[in-house]
């Protein structure tokens, strides 16, 4: 065999070995870049357009020692494991007026009213036939839905990807400022920016207390709730007083 040809065999090898590494690392690349459409399919980028913060939030962490072991209804589900949500509606309607609650007493409320289904999921219509709450589902979150939110003094419980692409979550949106939307993550402690799920929601829901005195008549005689030191049920009224309010 001539040299040539001994050194075009030597050159093809060569080429081989270069050009698999390089298809290798492109097809990780096109199969990451279907991952992340496929994760984020479904959501809707969010940037605030104007400064909207509140004068104080209530900070609820799923994994506090004092319910972290509670289950969600009948559920085999804890607030420990998936509890985000029962947290975001508990800040909600602390600082909509209900200032004495904690997440031990709105879930033990919550399971004793049927508000969980048997995966511990909630079920939005019976969270609203008691008449305690005022519950918002929208057909589509954006920002223009947040700003409104904030705006009139609702906060919106978005879900969200934990990372931007992990597994599905709830936040708390509390206010804007700096092109950013901030929320409360029962994960974590502290103001988080929506930055730090990707800047996208997923859908959008609003609980609020009852504004109307005569439902919150109807409620007030008809339900009992927990108190949160000893555990026992007793006849009080589970909304907080004007003091307790947050002006918002």
């Amino acid at each position: 065999m001539s040299r040539n040809g001994a050194w075009d065999k030597r050159t093809c090898r060569g080429r081989r070995r270069i050009l698999y590494p390089a298809g290798i690392v492109l097809l990780l690349i096109l199969a990451a870049g279907i991952f992340l459409a496929l994760r984020v399919r479904g959501s809707v980028a969010v940037h605030a357009k104007k400064e909207i913060m509140p004068q104080e939030v209530v900070y609820f962490r799923q994994d506090d020692e004092r319910w972290a072991d509670e289950r969600l209804g009948d559920s085999r589900y804890t607030m420990k494991s998936s509890g985000c949500l029962v947290c975001c509606i508990t800040s909600a309607v602390v600082m909509g007026g209900e200032g004495e609650e904690t997440p031990f007493t709105i879930n033990e409320w919550f399971s004793r009213q049927g508000v969980y289904d048997s995966e511990g999921n909630i079920l939005w219509d019976n969270l609203r036939k008691p008449g305690r709450y005022e519950v918002e589902v929208f057909d589509r979150a954006d920002e223009r839905l947040l700003m409104e939110c904030l705006t009139e003094g609702r906060f919106p419980i978005v879900r969200v990807r934990v990372n931007g692409v992990g597994n599905f979550h709830y936040v708390l949106i509390t206010g804007a400022r700096d092109g950013e939307f901030y929320c409360m993550d029962p994960q974590k402690d502290g103001e988080r920016s929506l930055a730090e799920y990707g800047n996208r929601i997923y859908a959008a829901r609003v609980v609020r207390p009852v504004k109307d005195s005569a439902s919150r008549r109807v409620f007030l005689r008809n339900n009992q709730s927990v108190n949160r030191d000893t555990g026992d049920t007793e006849n009080r009224t589970p909304f907080g007083t004007d003091a307790a309010i947050n002006a918002l």
